[in-house]
């Protein structure tokens, strides 16, 4: 076999292990494998350091995949790794610099870890000039940068030659590394010395200045014990040349080549994923996965420009892999492998099967989910709830020997049993349930039943289509309920969002309908908000359908084109009035739909669109009328056929 034809062998089985160990990240495996290749194969003919971006949320693998990765590699290549999110990480790059001169012209690895961190931008644009900076962009550029050694040391090395210079030259005698003549006047040089003076001979290199020197010639010295052993072959001119060699070898500019090098730049992009500041433990996993789909090469580099300079963002290349955020299969899957994990790890205490049941993955998916943070949170949650727990209900049954036990859940309580008889059982805090039960009031579930059907009826009627989720329950600290559809599409235009800004006031004229104008509550503050921004949005950014204006952006403007307040004003102000107008309307025309969906979310509290379209249905509500109730959005591809065809009919007479 081949040198090559083994790395390829070695990487596709890394590939398979690594499948296997990453839950969710099939296609980046793929793609970081693909990736890599070519310098795992041809790293000694590289002209250029490979560099591969891995960008993605929090919590979703990027460091570990990396870690795991050169872990499988396991070959001799030096690897260095470098946190940027560390207020000091200049000075472990700048201790790290033997191994890099031991890395010189030779294969190794770089990570560059939370590299967001080295922006070279700050607010508005302006430059962040940090020196250490260029050396990071110039080893991503061609591997080669100059490096001077200026710890401070070299100062300390040029005291040592001049004190040793000035000894020598007094009739201080040297011997295998030891003063043995004048030791009186070398003290009195080097009055820090710390050995006493009545010693027959003392060294001439105290053990401050053999740490120094160490510290330079770690590459020819592998042991300070050998340095120290070198040392003592030494007269006073062979030491005073040899110190004199180290300083002029490792305190003058120097150029280290890192060409051969891989390099892996780690980070998180909070402008390109938008999503990342969802903390809320309602925000559904699939919704966010969706969402992270989208992000686009191109997104990227945009998110790069808020942070780095066009020149810099070259040299990271094009080699970004794109994380996405983890749906709802990838975390239940997580669960079942952690648990699993849990009862391998309990075999010393239970050497019999632990079985999970799939009402302690539903309890661990509701309290430890929170979509936008990855499975760390999960992870957590998994060690305080259920491993914390475990060894509480092992000790309260006596440390049981069955065959067979099954951890499952009885309302708040862990339970351990044997078949149907319970063992052992603990209650849990369980901080997301007891949040949604602090809502659950008469009062505030009337209120919040009334409101999102109100959401939930318009959003379906204008987007025809029901709502993905519909909730009157939630952890969230100033959210009531919630109705969960398709936040992101590829285009906007005015007619897109006057329909959004419709769905955002539903909620607050459905509490109109229901309780009258007098008894609205201020539940439809966030919301109103919303949709007047995006209504101001369309009205500064030039394509409003009756004038071509773009007026300034208060964030972004240059001070040439002021806005117009009073037009503003005064257009936000009609077309949020249409817009409620419209869901008005609509819920007024749909009573029964909206009624029947208020006892629905009364009843169920919180329903998907599976769910949702069985119980209207049982309702007796006609989901087909339901959606073509109100004309569809405009088909663009269709009206386009049709523009076409025309041109072609004209033609032809």
């Amino acid at each position: 076999m081949t040198p090559y034809s083994r790395i390829s062998s070695q990487l596709d089985l890394i590939r398979q292990t690594l499948k296997t160990e990453f839950i969710g990240l099939e296609e980046i495996i793929d793609q970081f494998i693909d990736a890599v290749t070519p310098w795992c194969i041809m790293q000694n003919t590289q002209a250029r350091p490979l560099v591969v971006n891995l960008w993605g949320l929090t919590g979703v693998g990027k460091t570990s995949l990396v870690r795991r990765f050169l872990q499988l590699w396991n070959e001799e290549e030096q690897v260095l790794w470098f946190n940027l999110g560390s207020k000091g990480y200049f000075k472990e790059i700048l201790n790290s610099m033997h191994e890099m001169r031991a890395m010189d012209d030779n294969p190794g690895v770089i990570v560059f870890d939370e590299f967001q961190h080295a922006k070279t931008l700050g607010q508005g644009g302006k430059e962040l000039d940090e020196p250490l900076d260029r050396m990071i962009w110039q080893l991503l550029d061609d591997g080669k940068f100059l490096y001077t050694n200026n710890w401070g040391d070299r100062h300390d090395l040029e005291e040592l030659i001049n004190g040793l210079e000035r000894c020598l030259s007094e009739g201080v005698v040297i011997e295998n590394g030891k003063v043995v003549a004048e030791v009186d006047y070398f003290i009195n040089i080097f009055d820090k010395y710390t050995q006493s003076k009545q010693d027959e001979s003392i060294n001439a290199l105290s053990e401050r200045n053999v740490n120094l020197l160490f510290e330079f010639v770690k590459s020819e010295f592998k042991y300070k014990t050998e340095l120290k052993r070198y040392f003592h072959q030494l007269n006073g001119p062979e030491l005073l040349e040899f110190i004199r060699k180290v300083e002029r070898s490792f305190c003058s500019t120097k150029e280290i080549n890192l060409s051969k090098s891989l390099i892996l730049v780690i980070g998180n992009l909070d402008e390109a994923y938008s999503m990342s500041r969802e903390v809320s433990a309602d925000q559904n996993p699939d919704t966010l996965h969706q969402e992270s789909q989208k992000i686009t090469f191109s997104a990227i580099k945009e998110a790069l420009k808020e942070r780095f300079r066009m020149e810099e963002i070259s040299r990271l290349g094009n080699v970004h892999l794109i994380y996405p955020a983890f749906n709802s299969t990838f975390f239940r899957e997580f669960i079942s492998k952690e648990l699993g994990d849990v009862a391998l790890r309990f075999q010393p205490i239970f050497p019999g099967s632990l079985t999970f049941t799939p009402a302690v993955q539903d309890m661990l998916f509701e309290e430890g989910v929170t979509a936008a943070q990855g499975f760390r949170p999960l992870r957590s949650s998994i060690r305080l709830l259920v491993e914390s727990s475990l060894v509480t209900l092992m000790q309260a049954a006596g440390f049981p020997q069955q065959e067979a036990l099954t951890v499952d859940m009885q309302g708040d309580n862990l339970v351990l049993r044997e078949g149907e008889r319970i063992l052992s059982q603990k209650a849990l805090h369980l901080p997301v349930r007891e949040a949604k039960r602090k809502k659950r009031n008469p009062q505030t579930l009337a209120i919040t039943a009334v409101h999102e059907a109100g959401h939930a009826l318009v959003y379906t009627l204008l987007k025809g289509k029901l709502p993905k989720k519909v909730s009157i329950t939630s952890s969230d600290a100033y959210t009531l309920g919630y109705v969960e559809g398709e936040r992101f599409t590829d285009f906007s235009s005015y007619d897109s969002i006057l329909r959004d800004v419709a769905i955002r006031l539903a909620g607050k004229k459905a509490e109109q309908v229901v309780f009258g104008p007098d008894s609205i509550t201020t539940g439809s503050e966030h919301d109103t908000q919303v949709a007047t921004r995006k209504l101001l949005d369309l009205a500064r950014s030039g394509t409003l359908f009756f004038q071509d204006l773009a007026l300034e952006s208060k964030y972004k403007g240059d001070g040439d084109l002021l806005f117009d307040i009073d037009l503003e004003k005064e257009w936000v102000t009609e077309h949020l009035e249409k817009a409620g107008n419209l869901a008005l309307q609509l819920l007024e025309t749909q009573i029964p739909a909206f009624r029947a969906l208020i006892g629905i979310l009364g009843e169920r509290l919180s329903l998907e669109a599976p769910t949702l379209e069985a119980a209207l249905t049982a309702a007796g509500i006609d989901i087909g009328s339901l959606l073509k109730s109100y004309p569809a959005a405009v088909d663009y591809h269709k009206s386009l056929e049709e523009f076409m065809k025309k041109g072609e009919q004209n033609s032809a007479i």
